[in-house]
């Protein structure tokens, strides 16, 4: 990644001077930030979806969020937010991740950050009204584990059926390693293994689905190493 970068960049109709920049992202600290320190890492090229990166972008903007965390004023922790695509409450259909550092006391509620990131625009203008039916938590009864085994299994099935051919334009491979046999740690709980419907080829990223899922579908990416 290169350093300090001068030539302006054009993110939701703005013209704004990176902070950083590579050949494949930027990031970009002058945007309406929520909190100190909030910046905004986009690739370079104006793709609306997450999804829609190639390989090499992805991993450049991951690099340049982690670079972004390493420059931050002292935080103790980090929101990092994808609203990815227009039902998420995106509000530029340009790809990009919001980095928020955290001290403690900052806000007076520490979920209000989640408020503040939905209705965060590039120039401060209203954000489009985007709501999530999500239930009380008392109304998410935890699943059995038979459960969460069939909605892997039908994730995985999927999985390898999109594995026989790269998805979409950029050709990214789904191509998953086997699934684990023993139990899988994930922060201090001890996982059922038949939970994980996805392990990337290297071994080094698993999908797993949810004891208690705010809506359908909600599942969990996961490094296998447990860091926090």
């Amino acid at each position: 990644m290169s350093g300090l970068a001068s030539s302006a960049f054009e993110f939701g109709g703005l013209r704004v001077a990176p902070q950083r920049s590579s050949d494949l992202s930027v990031t970009l600290g002058s945007l309406n930030p929520l909190l100190p320190g909030h910046v905004v890492v986009a690739p370079r090229r104006p793709v609306a979806r997450y999804g829609d990166l190639t390989a090499a972008e992805a991993d450049d903007v991951a690099a340049a969020v982690r670079a972004a965390q390493r420059a931050a004023p002292a935080a103790d922790a980090f929101n990092v937010a994808i609203k990815d695509g227009a039902a998420a409450g995106q509000a530029v259909a340009h790809c990009h991740v919001h980095l928020v550092p955290r001290t403690r006391g900052d806000l007076p509620e520490n979920d209000l950050v989640y408020g503040m990131i939905d209705g965060w625009t590039p120039g401060g203008d209203a954000a489009p009204a985007v709501t999530l039916d999500v239930p009380p938590d008392e109304a998410r009864a935890p699943r059995t584990a038979d459960d969460m085994a069939a909605e892997a299994d039908a994730y995985a099935t999927t999985a390898a059926a999109m594995a026989r051919e790269p998805v979409g334009d950029n050709g990214v491979a789904v191509a998953s390693g086997p699934r684990p046999a023993g139990a899988v740690r994930f922060g201090t709980f001890a996982l059922d293994p038949r939970q994980v419907f996805y392990v990337s080829a290297s071994g080094l990223t698993r999908a797993i689905v949810n004891l208690k899922p705010l809506v359908p579908g909600h599942v969990l990416v996961v490094p296998a190493k447990n860091v926090p």
